[in-house]
């Protein structure tokens, strides 16, 4: 598998190897709930730079976890943030499995890149994303359209949002009564963009 990133175009994953165009989680999430609709550009291009910052700290930080690097030095400018995201990793005591992974469900045709696939508490292959904004209702979609890409699967799936005042982070787990309903939400979305490459004006 190699997987070429194109944000922006109809299909922002490509598979080189297999030559296929993939959608992207996050527009499989964007079509089935636009949450940032009506935001203003500077607003929302400060949040994608926050999250950028803090989310390569993080790979950091659990790559210290599984003992490949130092752990990162606080960010000043996000040091809320900073400081909320090291609490939940010495209380939740994360063993990192899988960093920055990769992946695509063939099958319907999309790729995504996860945050990490932990172990919880020593246990439990967790799917994990950390956020640092406010939550959305498709928040746990991702987790799910993550949970079905080729060779993914995991017990559990647990979003993390970082306290911007250094408080601890809130953990948000999918029940899985409700795992059924966001994979049918994700590929209903994925139908959409179908339909609106084709047909849509």
């Amino acid at each position: 598998m190699k997987l070429i990133t194109r944000r922006g175009e109809p299909f922002e994953y490509f598979e080189e190897t297999e030559r296929l165009d993939l959608f992207s989680v996050s527009q499989g999430r964007k079509e089935a709930f636009n949450s940032f609709r009506g935001v203003q550009p500077d607003i929302l291009e400060a949040a994608r730079v926050r999250g950028t910052i803090l989310h390569k700290r993080f790979f950091f930080a659990m790559a210290h976890c599984a003992g490949l690097c130092e752990y990162p030095k606080r960010i000043e400018l996000y040091g809320g943030y900073c400081d909320s995201m090291d609490r939940w990793i010495d209380e939740a005591k994360p063993k990192p499995v899988k960093l920055e992974a990769a992946g695509l469900n063939r099958r319907y045709l999309y790729a995504g890149t996860r945050d990490a696939d932990i172990l919880y508490m020593g246990s439990d292959l967790t799917i994990m994303d950390l956020k640092s904004g406010v939550p959305t209702c498709t928040d746990e979609m991702q987790l799910i359209a993550y949970d079905h890409m080729d060779g993914c699967k995991a017990e559990r799936h647990l979003d993390v949002y970082l306290d911007k005042n250094g408080g601890r982070a809130k953990e948000a787990w999918v029940e899985r009564s409700e795992m059924a309903a966001h994979w049918a939400g994700f590929l209903n979305a994925l139908s959409m963009l179908r339909w609106r490459m084709k047909y849509g004006r």
